[in-house]
């Protein structure tokens, strides 16, 4: 067992200053907030406390080490973990769901995965939030014995890859697996199997070997001036860490995603890994296009900030339409969304490119005033697709809210530009050529001929 880093006396202090921050916010039935609190020399900032139904769900934005000594970082989070049990059990909680919203320490990250947090889609008032998480059940008294308390434990450290072990072939992309167009929500608080994937998802011990790939983009890459340009850092939400660019000149606005700034996220156990999704993003937005499907025009550039250079992808900012995310807590309308024909169509198309992040922060609705029905739907963030392989899933099976299935029905005008990509394969790969590598490509027509025969054999359905 590792030696304990902080003395008991310090431990102890840590989760009473939980305790005596948490109490009195769960207390209350509305989600309250403080703006952070100092634990053993960590700050937490944006400490949240919530309820969904029985639920209670504790939960920081970000950290930040101040004086905490080296290798402590796990006794400090079992603190708030322990705390936060108490405080549950204390206020009548079923169970308790510690989380953290945006983990910006790699560090921190790899204590939260050691310690059984797994990727999570909570729902909440403005929507939903990808978060780690882990859920802890809470004892309550039965047969008028007191049972026991909930605990806290460390899951074994993960075994080491064996040297020399190689990437299990793709799961098959086959269409037997359920259609979308009956898309529905899960209610919050109940569980799905987003809830069970780890952000590289699958459990560490079970996380395929995967290389990062030596692929570089030939270029010309255009290089923008900060001089040129407004700049603005995202602090907050999905596009932490991001600028937000205005063209001086032309008020344009773009979003610029430093290939420092990649973290692994949901698709790095089929070889989309962190460094390598800025070149992504331009080829799937050349493919929507080919498509006949509306998304943001993306480019690799270098953004040079005073003589400091750094490779990205850039993207288009557009304020038009509503992200789906928005609806999410009203399934009725939600659903609708989900199953309407642009939709669908849409799924088709992320299957083709094997999108594993079509999240409802990650597609925008246009409503047709006069019929209240979806006219338009717009991608947008497609960079973590287009695997080496002909793989659809991340994890071999659809994932609900993430990675849909092949749809029930595509519209005639998508049929027809799918079938002439198949034609026109040889101009498409030269394209692409300029931002992924062959097997990337290769990928891209496995299922584009998978979803092509489907058609063909009926088991999707072409409509106006």
């Amino acid at each position: 067992m590792r030696a304990a880093v902080l003395s008991p006396e310090t431990q102890a202090h840590a989760r009473q200053q939980w305790d005596d921050a948490l109490f009195p916010l769960a207390q209350r039935r509305t989600p309250e907030m403080i703006p952070f609190i100092d634990v053993a020399g960590v700050r937490f900032h944006e400490v949240e406390v919530s309820w969904d139904g029985s639920e209670l769900r504790v939960g920081y934005f970000g950290i930040e080490r101040t004086t905490a000594p080296g290798g402590a970082g796990e006794e400090i989070q079992e603190a708030v973990e322990r705390a936060a049990i108490q405080v549950a059990h204390r206020a009548g909680a079923s169970s308790v769901r510690v989380f953290a919203r945006t983990v910006v320490n790699d560090r921190w990250r790899q204590i939260l995965n050691a310690r059984g947090y797994n990727a999570h889609m909570m729902a909440h008032e403005h929507g939903y939030e990808n978060v780690q998480a882990r859920l802890f059940p809470i004892a309550r008294p039965t047969g008028g014995r007191a049972a026991p308390a909930a605990t806290v434990t460390t899951p074994a450290p993960a075994a080491p890859t064996p040297p020399g072990s190689t990437l299990p072939g793709p799961t098959s992309s086959g269409s037997t697996l359920p259609r979308s167009g009956a898309s529905s929500v899960t209610p919050p608080g109940t569980t799905s199997r987003v809830e069970h994937a780890t952000l590289s998802g699958t459990a560490p011990s079970q996380a395929p070997a995967v290389t990062v790939s030596a692929f570089i983009p030939p270029g010309p890459i255009r290089v923008l001036y900060r001089q040129d340009y407004d700049a603005t850092k995202i602090t907050k939400g999905a596009n932490q860490g991001k600028l937000l660019l205005t063209h001086k000149t032309t008020g344009q606005q773009f979003l610029f995603k430093p290939r420092s700034g990649e973290r692994e996220i949901i698709g790095s156990e089929v070889g989309i890994r962190a460094g390598e999704r800025y070149r992504r993003a331009p080829a799937a937005a050349y493919l929507a296009r080919e498509a006949g499907i509306r998304t943001p025009a993306a480019e690799i550039v270098i953004w040079n900030d005073n003589g400091i250079e750094e490779i990205g992808s850039l993207q288009e900012w557009i304020t038009e339409g509503q992200p789906a995310s928005r609806f999410y807590l009203h399934p009725r309308v939600y659903n609708a969304m989900a199953a309407s024909q642009p939709k669908l169509d849409l799924d088709a198309f992320d299957y083709v490119i094997a999108n594993m992040d079509r999240n409802p922060g990650n597609w925008k609705v246009i409503i047709d005033p006069q019929t209240n029905a979806v006219r338009e739907v717009l991608p947008i963030d497609m960079d973590a697709s287009l695997p080496p392989g002909p793989g659809r899933y991340s994890l071999g099976y659809v994932l609900e809210h993430y990675q849909q299935p092949m749809p029930a029905t595509i519209t005639r005008g998508l049929y027809n530009r799918l079938l002439r990509m198949q034609a026109d394969r040889s101009r498409i790969e030269i394209a692409l050529q300029e931002f992924i590598e062959q097997a990337e490509i290769d990928g891209v027509f496995t299922r584009l001929n998978e979803l092509l025969e489907s058609v063909r054999t009926g088991n999707i359905d072409v409509v106006p």
